[in-house]
């Protein structure tokens, strides 16, 4: 685990890194896929019922927020 170091302002100049989760976010930049093919992709991780049961609640929430602005 790091230490925490206390620093002065005598002991000079100080230099910075960048961040190791920063450096890994650059190889992610390289995906091909669109937001639809993930979006698909999604899809296949769950079954039949859970996407069917997401569809109702999600249509149910829209209908029920149309009814209060009414």
């Amino acid at each position: 685990m790091p230490q925490i170091e206390e620093l002065s302002p005598d002991s000079g100049p100080l230099s910075t890194r960048p961040l190791e989760d920063e450096i890994d976010d650059d190889e992610d930049e390289d995906l091909d896929e669109t937001m639809m093919e993930r979006l698909w992709g999604l899809t296949e991780m769950f079954p039949d019922t859970v996407r069917t049961a997401a569809e109702v609640s999600a249509q149910c929430s829209v209908s029920l927020a149309k009814q209060f602005y009414r």
